[in-house]
């Protein structure tokens, strides 16, 4: 089985949930789309995205699997709230504006917003690249994390 078989699935998963959640949307709530394009972007992305997350999580050898589960929670809730979610990035400043910056989430809601109504604070093709970017070091770290372990035994 190959390496990257994790990490498609789940972002096949992501984005078929994505795009089912999206045309429900669109029919009850008539939501706006500016850029196409960007839109399918920003689900492939973000779905790749957080499936690498997942499988660097996944990499972890462990007896206990709540641990795991633990250490996901402590880094995906913290991101959820640091990415201009519940406050737009437009109308943050100084340090918060700095700490938005280091959540991968940010550039994805980033990139949403773009697409949906063409009103974002980084251009689309900015978020488009720290996110590939991001999906690189999530693949580098998951794979050395499982040659940590298999050098170790575990």
């Amino acid at each position: 089985m190959s390496d990257s078989f994790p990490i498609a699935s789940g972002a096949i998963f992501g984005v078929t949930v994505s795009i089912i959640v999206w045309i429900a949307s669109v029919l009850y709530l008539h939501l706006p789309l500016a850029h196409a394009i960007v839109l399918a972007a920003a689900f492939i992305l973000g779905a790749i995205a957080f499936a690498a997350l997942g499988t660097v999580f996944a990499s972890m050898a462990t007896d206990a699997p709540s641990n795991v589960m633990m250490l996901s929670s402590l880094i995906r809730l913290p991101l959820i709230f640091v990415s201009g979610i519940f406050i737009p990035l437009s109308q943050l400043n100084g340090w918060e504006f700095l700490l938005t910056s280091i959540s991968p989430l940010t550039y994805l809601v980033d990139l949403f917003h773009a697409a949906l109504t063409n009103d974002s604070v980084y251009p689309p093709i900015a978020d488009a690249c720290v996110l590939v970017v991001i999906i690189a070091i999530f693949i580098l770290l998951a794979k050395t994390i499982q040659k940590r372990n298999l050098v170790k035994g575990l």
